[in-house]
């Protein structure tokens, strides 16, 4: 604006009319007429109210190390100036810019689904075992559909369980209806050393090694492809299982007293 003004103020003082002024500069009558009523005076801006604008751009694609070397100066010289003058020099970033073609297939894109979901997926349950000095029991599975009762979990422990235990081992689960039935907590008090359903605190998750780190590991690995079936969901867990290492094993059962202890 303040050029405009000095353009104005050198025609008026040639000669020059209020509408010779606005066909040759392409301003308004009240800005020609301004500038008349203010000749002999100064053409700079006004104070204005307000807070004072701060931030300043000289030559926003110049860096300020440029900038130095053009005025041969050093570059801490122009940071203070700048400083002093209340300025802030920022840095910008480059982007690229996306055209059209790009911004087309990026909306075919998102409306494309990458992850698909089954809302009713196939299921099968299993029945996994592992010990504090890293072994492990070959997982056993139920038929699809399966309700485990407390009897057909007894014969497990019998069969299975009871043979890989030891008298000095302590066996603990989880309150499913058919770790807390009579039948099996009465057959476990005669034969083995475990801790009753009384013992266990209800409803934590958080103290079974299996819960809080084995499932979620053996889950990960065997989802990380499709599996088109029932069986091929059992081979890939029978070998993600098999293939643990026993530090790991080991490892995880050591956080129980850690957590058994914050949750008591």
């Amino acid at each position: 604006m303040e050029a405009r003004r000095a353009n104005i103020d050198n025609l008026i003082l040639g000669g020059k009319t209020t509408s010779d002024i606005m066909k040759a500069l392409n301003v308004s009558k009240a800005t020609a007429c301004r500038v008349r009523n203010r000749l002999g005076e100064n053409l700079r801006d006004k104070p204005k109210s307000g807070r004072p604008n701060k931030a300043f751009e000289l030559n926003p694609t110049m860096k300020m190390s440029d900038f130095a070397k053009k005025k041969h100066v050093h570059r801490s010289t122009v940071g203070k100036a700048i400083k002093k003058a209340g300025g802030k020099s920022l840095g910008r970033i480059e982007r690229p810019l996306l055209s059209e073609q790009h911004q087309q297939v990026r909306k075919e894109r998102c409306h494309i689904r990458t992850i698909t979901k089954t809302k009713h997926p196939a299921s099968v349950m299993m029945l996994g075992v592992v010990a504090s000095t890293g072994g492990e029991m070959a997982p056993i599975w139920f038929p699809v559909g399966y309700r485990l009762t407390a009897a057909d979990y007894l014969m497990v422990m019998k069969d299975k369980t009871m043979k890989k235990s030891k008298k000095t081992n302590y066996i603990f689960q989880r309150g499913a209806p058919a770790h807390t039935a009579k039948i099996v907590q009465g057959w476990m008090g005669d034969n083995m050393n475990f801790w009753s359903k009384d013992f266990w605190p209800p409803q934590s998750p958080d103290l079974n090694p299996l819960d809080y780190s084995i499932w979620s590991q053996v889950e990960k690995k065997t989802c990380q492809v499709r599996q088109p079936n029932i069986e091929a969901l059992k081979n890939s867990v029978n070998q993600q299982w098999r293939i643990m290492r026993k530090d790991y094993i080991v490892n995880v059962c050591k956080g129980f007293r850690r957590r058994l202890e914050a949750a008591i």
